[in-house]
């Protein structure tokens, strides 16, 4: 059994696929794509180079998908994982 496949034991709620684009404000600003939510949280992908670790505080803004509004979710990071370059952050959302 793979460490992915632990983890995906341990998920409290299904998952929804849903690729909309993001940014990160905090730790760095970056760009971001969330992969899948749930009831609890979401996958966001990000380039490889962020600098994160598990347990920090992230910041991210979701853009209103027909006005100009968008809405900054907060969260702590309980998962990452190095893929092809690119960082995925498995996202506990707080607020």
């Amino acid at each position: 059994m793979t460490e992915s496949d632990n983890y995906q034991e341990s998920r409290r709620a299904n998952r929804l696929e849903w690729q909309r684009t993001v940014k990160i404000l905090n730790p760095e600003e970056k760009p971001a794509t969330v992969v899948n939510v749930s009831a609890s949280g979401c996958l966001l992908e990000t380039g490889g180079d962020m600098q994160a670790e598990i347990g920090d505080k992230i910041t991210f803004e979701v853009p209103h998908l027909y006005r100009e509004e968008v809405m900054n979710l907060t969260g702590q990071i309980v998962r990452l994982e190095k893929k092809k370059g690119r960082l995925f952050l498995g996202i506990d959302l707080i607020s």
